[in-house]
């Protein structure tokens, strides 16, 4: 028998042992035959889940990782971290805020003043063409509505930064 280490939060799988060596919980029990298919498929992940051995396909878990590095959640869908600009430089998103904040203080923020995005089906392949038929435009929003925008903002920054 295999004892196979696991994260008791997430449940992602790690290192397996022989079970004369001690090591500490949480690991599930699995045969020798068991950790060698684990370990020899290169299509799946695998986590525990109530006691149980789960795969999970790893494209869907790349591409989810991957997006999550370039766009962070708000209530109005996924923001690029560092959109491109027409003029083809890009920017922290963070950064455009002073300037959004004074607009919505003068006549408040006019619809399509940036993008965000549907979250994407993992499964499907994240071509160009893909995301962007994931892109809306923002909403017109008054002062009161983008202080709280800028709030949410700000806070998916330092979550996203400093955990």
């Amino acid at each position: 028998m295999i004892k196979l280490r696991y994260d008791n939060v997430t449940g992602a799988v790690g290192n397996g042992y022989a079970d004369n060596i001690g090591v500490p919980q949480p690991y599930l029990l699995i045969t020798a035959e068991e950790h060698d298919r684990i370990k020899n498929d290169d299509d799946n992940y695998y986590f525990v889940e109530a006691g149980e051995l789960v795969a999970r396909a790893k494209m869907p878990i790349i591409r989810k990782e991957a997006f999550l590095k370039d766009f962070f959640a708000t209530s109005l869908g996924y923001i690029r971290f560092k959109p491109t600009l027409k003029n083809g430089s890009q920017i922290d998103f963070i950064s455009l805020l002073p300037q959004y904040k004074a607009i919505a203080s003068i006549s408040g923020l006019p619809a399509g003043a940036f993008i965000f995005y549907r979250e994407p089906d993992y499964t499907q392949e994240f071509t160009e063409q893909y995301l962007q038929g994931l892109q809306e435009l923002s909403p017109a929003m008054t002062l009161a509505e983008y202080q709280k925008f800028e709030l949410e903002v700000t806070n998916a920054y330092q979550r996203a930064f400093f955990g």
